[in-house]
């Protein structure tokens, strides 16, 4: 039986940055871009949003150096951090962006994160946190060589905690299906499996296996997925 992820997320978002632009004051604000990745968010939040100063930081040291290496708009700059062990001082930052990042820091190190946050946010300083959901086709090929259910699982709960504690007040949940599209199996595996912040050891039987799995979504136009995603908006206390 194939459940209608639209009942349960009935906003589709194309382009999330509006949705950020609309939750989170980015322009002439001090902005903390966690597990910024490639760097993109980053940089449309210093250019588009207009923020006064922007800072991606990341674990992955091939990533960081990636874009240390690229030229930036002056009001952006990248450092190699951690979210549990953030190297800014007290009331660094106006807001905290975190895409997809939770579930990479170690759960045991979630609580601590939270912590780290709310001491580098200012007063009323607003945390945006977007986590995918683990359900759909495009979770259940993930699944099958990265099974992340239980740390998104745990990412949650983290939050509940860090509201719990009185660090943060949840200013709004939103729930959403965005679109993410591979024009044939070999752009998937790059995307995918080509992470370098997760090593993924995968045997010829298991990629077989993932290629079946995916050509079972191939059309004509290439893989068309669409991923449920949550959103809690924090503000801190």
């Amino acid at each position: 039986m194939t459940i209608d992820l639209s009942l349960q997320f009935p906003l589709y978002v194309q382009d999330e940055f509006p949705l950020v632009a609309s939750c989170v004051q980015l322009l002439d604000s001090d902005i903390l871009d966690i597990g910024c990745g490639n760097g993109e968010t980053s940089r449309r939040a210093a250019v588009d949003g207009g923020a006064r100063r922007v800072v991606g930081i990341e674990v992955d040291e091939i990533q960081h150096r990636k874009n240390v290496e690229r030229t930036w708009p002056a009001n952006l700059e990248f450092r190699l951090c951690g979210a549990e062990a953030l190297d800014f001082p007290d009331a660094s930052f106006d807001a905290v962006l975190m895409f997809k990042s939770l579930h990479h820091v170690p759960h045991e190190l979630m609580a601590q994160a939270f912590e780290q946050m709310h001491r580098v946010l200012r007063p009323g300083g607003r945390v945006y946190i977007s986590e995918p959901v683990y359900d759909g086709p495009f979770n259940d090929i993930g699944r099958l060589y990265h099974d992340e259910g239980v740390v998104r699982q745990k990412a949650i709960e983290a939050i509940a905690a860090a509201v719990g504690k009185g660090l943060f007040v949840l200013d709004r949940q939103v729930n959403f299906l965005s679109p993410i599209e591979f024009k044939d199996f070999e752009a998937y595996r790059k995307r995918m499996l080509g992470v370098t912040h997760t090593q993924h050891r995968v045997s010829d039987e298991l990629m077989a296996k993932i290629e079946t799995a995916f050509r079972a979504h191939l059309a004509p136009n290439g893989a068309n997925f669409i991923r449920p995603m949550r959103v809690d908006l924090l503000v801190r206390a």
